[in-house]
């Protein structure tokens, strides 16, 4: 079950004409919405306006430091923790040694060294 609803830019568009012509309080309580979705809506109608009608847009809020996220993302190996990049904390102790593959004809339940 889907708890997030999810509203077109038509849908908004015709919120926020209903809400120039009334008021937010009433748009939200005609169109069942909270009246700061209105608020948020009537700052972004240009915006609105420019996109495709079916179109579900502006469902978030943006990033606070999105070149943050670009630096982090650069430093940030695409699947954590495969093989061929070994995890640290920073600490030796913490260092992360892969484990060689059992080779054909060993037991799986013969101890193996891991240097």
């Amino acid at each position: 079950m889907d708890s997030r609803r999810k509203f077109t830019a038509m849908f908004k568009l015709r919120v926020i004409e209903y809400a120039e012509q009334t008021n937010n309080c009433a748009a939200a309580r005609e169109f069942k919405v909270s009246e700061k979705s209105v608020r948020d809506w009537k700052k972004l109608s240009a915006q609105l306006k420019l996109l495709p009608k079916n179109k579900c847009a502006n469902r978030g809020k943006c990033s606070k430091w999105p070149q943050l996220e670009v630096e982090v993302a650069k430093h940030t190996p695409d699947t954590p923790g495969t093989p061929d990049t070994p995890h640290t904390t920073g600490h030796p102790r913490h260092t992360h040694t892969p484990v060689p593959p059992l080779t054909p004809g060993t037991p799986s339940d013969t101890p193996r060294h891991i240097s």
